[in-house]
């Protein structure tokens, strides 16, 4: 569970990618991308915001436009916090998508609105103890892109 959480697949895309109508130029975009939500991703934000607008071929226009040359960039280039004035991609993305490394953003602000702040897996192997995972959000800004998992026991 602690991979699939953050592996970032983009589950919608997998069942339903080759299926929607697009003929645009621009879909070549979606056939070259990785169908993941990882911060190199080329295509993530287009089919998240295609496939949550409807996933028509008059959505797909509108997206284009609205997005412009941006669909062409890296999810981190345009999913992204700023603390500290820096810049601070963000992998993930939003539950219309199947993706389970949840980010919802606010687009107009460039905000995350929520998202897994906190992930918490408890792997039962030993009978007598079980282990616990955590991982959370941490406060300083070079560590939000990180994926440490913190190990414990939840017994003595």
């Amino acid at each position: 569970m602690r991979k699939l959480v953050l592996e970032n697949r983009n589950t919608a895309a997998e069942k339903y990618l080759d299926t929607m109508p697009c003929t645009r130029g621009e879909c070549e975009i979606l056939r070259k991308w990785d169908r993941r939500n990882d911060i190199g991703s080329v295509g993530a934000v287009l089919f998240d915001r295609w496939f949550a607008a409807g996933g028509t071929e008059q959505a797909f226009d509108e997206v284009v436009r609205e997005l412009g040359p941006k669909i062409h960039q890296r999810l981190g280039e345009i999913q992204y916090v700023v603390r500290d004035g820096r810049k601070i991609p963000l992998h993930g993305g939003p539950p219309s998508s199947g993706v389970y490394n949840l980010i919802n953003m606010d687009w107009q602000r460039q905000e995350v609105r929520d998202g897994s702040s906190f992930i918490f897996a408890v792997e039962y192997a030993d009978k007598a103890c079980p282990t616990a995972y955590t991982l959370m959000a941490p406060t300083r800004p070079d560590l939000y892109s990180q994926k440490k998992w913190r190990k414990g026991a939840l017994c003595r």
